[in-house]
Order: structure tokens, then C-alpha cells, then sequence
């Protein structure tokens, strides 16, 4: 089998799985229940800028910290009727379902400064990631899905031609039916429903992983975590925020702060002309030797040395 079938095979099969979640995993969408925490945007901010890779076949992706554990890497799905979260990311997390699949995330921490808390979701094995976890298809270890009861806080700018998502908060929470609301009878039968149909799911994957040998020569490296967020995508480089207790935070940068140069040990200084060269330049940290910045604040040049987390968010 040729290596561009075998793609296509491989995208026609997670287009299937994923159409086909949209219809087994609605049964598991929660929302806010008469004594559930309230879910709450914990930062400030008017807007964010949340930073995002599009994996080999096209799927957003963006990082997460989930109750302080992470970075987990997480598809953004809009068709996805809550965050879901693999049993053994939820494991690190210190999650524990109940009866159901559904959870309350005490923290929920996007990269790009978006921290939340009380957030609804699932903890459940779903199928169409664990296929792709199988067959490495993206490289990466996909840990999870954010889907409605996140997103539905937000106005969306998606723009895939930048180096970010735009996240507006709306002030406005959804609403769904949760399964813990109720008569046991009809939810035992809407669980039993949804977990036969992952389960066929999951033996459409395992088929597949028979005739489909896992990508060897998908490898992918996480960008540099600064914790820094620009103020837009042309000249010059400003800083628009910085997040607290991020690498560029410690090593003492500042909104307002122009990046004019980076430069890293034994290699020559990069002048940096727009914010577009100044994330090229910063995402080629390769070490832990620590980034060389000059910035223009106040009218006078100021050097700082970042240390960036080489593991991502």
C-alpha cells in the first residue's frame, strides 16, 4: 500500500470515528446542575491570544494544564459537546469519575493565559483518539478533546494563517441537559447507548491498526513556553502581556517591552523587524542555555535572558 493511500485511508477513518463521536459522546454532555460549582473565567483579560499547531492531518491543537498537571494536548473540537479527558490524563490530574463520565476540573489553564475553574467535563476513552494515539498520527500524544461546554464562553476568531486563536468572553453560560438530572432508568439506558457505540468504534480502530502500521517519520517538537503574548501580528514586536510566573515573567519582561534582537549562545544576533520574526527566532531555543533579548522600553535598550520551557506549556 502506497504511503499517500495509506494517508488517505488514515484521514477517511478519523473523518468517520469523529462524525460518528459527534452522535455517541452527546450523551455524555453536561452542564451546570443545581449544586455544581459555577464555572468561572478566573483571568481577567478582554480577550485572548491562544496559541495553536494543526497537526499532520489538519486538527487544532492547543495545551492545557489541567489542576495544575501538564501540559496535556487537546483537539479543539466545536462539534465536541464538552472537554473530555482520557482516563490516564485524568489519572495525573487527580480526577475521579463517578457513575457517570461527567467531571467538574477545579482548574483549567489554556496556554496563552486563559485560566477557568469549576470546568465541565468527561473523563472517557474516546476511540477516535485512541486510534490516532495507535497509529502516531500526529507525532504527539493527543490527551483529550475541548469541546461546547468551554467554548460556548466564548466568541471564537479562527485564523489559521496566524500563529493564534482569539478567545473573547461573551459572559454568557450554556445550558445542557446532564444525564445525573435524569430518571435512573433512561440514563443507564443513554449510557449504555453511547458506550456500545465507542466500543464500535473502537474495534473500527483496532481494525484499521491491521492494515495500517503506525507513522514512523511523524515526529513533532513542541515551541518554546516564554509566557509571552504580543500585541498583534506586524510591526513592531510589543509585548502585550506576560504571564505571571512564565519564563519571560521571571527574567523580568514587560507589556509595553519592543523585542528589537535575540540572540542564543555562540550563535549570531537576529534583529527582529516585526512580531512575526520575533516568534521564528524565539521558537529556535533548542537548549536550556537560556535566550538573549533585547528589548526597547522607555526609549533605552534592556538585554534579558530567558530561559524558556523547552517542553512546551
Amino acid at each position: 500500500m502506497t504511503t499517500s493511500l495509506k494517508r488517505l485511508m488514515t484521514v477517511a477513518l478519523c473523518a468517520s470515528l469523529w462524525c460518528t463521536a459527534a452522535y455517541a459522546t452527546q450523551k455524555h454532555a453536561s452542564a451546570q446542575s443545581p449544586g455544581q460549582p459555577v464555572q468561572t473565567i478566573v483571568s481577567t483579560q478582554k480577550r485572548y491570544r491562544i496559541p495553536f499547531e494543526l497537526s499532520p492531518i489538519d486538527h487544532i491543537l492547543l495545551r492545557a494544564r489541567v489542576n495544575g498537571h501538564g501540559p496535556f494536548l487537546f483537539i479543539l473540537d466545536t462539534g465536541a459537546p464538552t472537554v473530555f479527558l482520557s482516563p490516564a490524563a485524568a489519572k495525573r490530574c487527580g480526577v475521579i469519575k463517578g457513575t457517570t463520565s461527567r467531571v467538574v476540573l477545579n482548574s483549567f489553564h489554556l496556554e496563552g493565559g486563559l485560566r477557568m475553574r469549576n470546568v465541565t467535563g468527561a473523563v472517557q476513552e474516546l476511540a477516535q483518539l485512541q486510534g490516532m494515539n495507535n497509529i502516531n498520527l500526529t507525532g504527539e500524544h493527543l490527551d483529550g478533546v475541548i469541546g461546547f461546554t468551554l467554548l460556548a464562553q466564548f466568541r471564537l476568531h479562527i485564523d489559521l494563517s496566524r500563529s493564534h486563536l482569539i478567545f473573547t468572553p461573551t459572559g454568557w453560560m450554556p445550558h445542557i441537559q446532564t444525564l445525573d438530572s435524569l430518571p435512573a432508568a433512561q440514563r443507564n439506558t443513554l449510557q449504555a447507548g453511547a458506550d456500545k457505540s465507542q466500543q464500535q468504534m473502537r474495534d473500527l480502530a483496532k481494525m484499521a491498526g491491521s492494515f495500517l502500521s503506525p507513522a514512523q517519520n511523524v515526529t513533532t517538537t513542541r515551541r518554546p513556553f516564554y509566557g509571552i503574548q504580543f500585541s498583534n501580528s506586524g510591526q513592531p514586536a510589543s509585548i502585550a502581556s506576560v504571564i505571571h510566573a512564565a519564563p519571560a515573567w521571571s527574567a523580568g519582561l514587560q507589556p509595553g517591552d519592543q523585542i528589537v534582537r535575540v540572540w542564543f549562545p555562540g550563535k549570531p544576533p537576529i534583529n527582529i523587524t516585526s512580531t512575526m520574526a520575533a516568534i521564528a527566532a524565539l521558537n529556535r531555543a533548542t537548549n536550556s542555555a537560556g535566550v538573549v533579548v533585547v528589548v526597547l522600553r522607555d526609549g533605552l535598550r534592556k538585554k534579558f535572558t530567558v530561559v524558556p520551557n523547552l517542553g512546551g506549556f
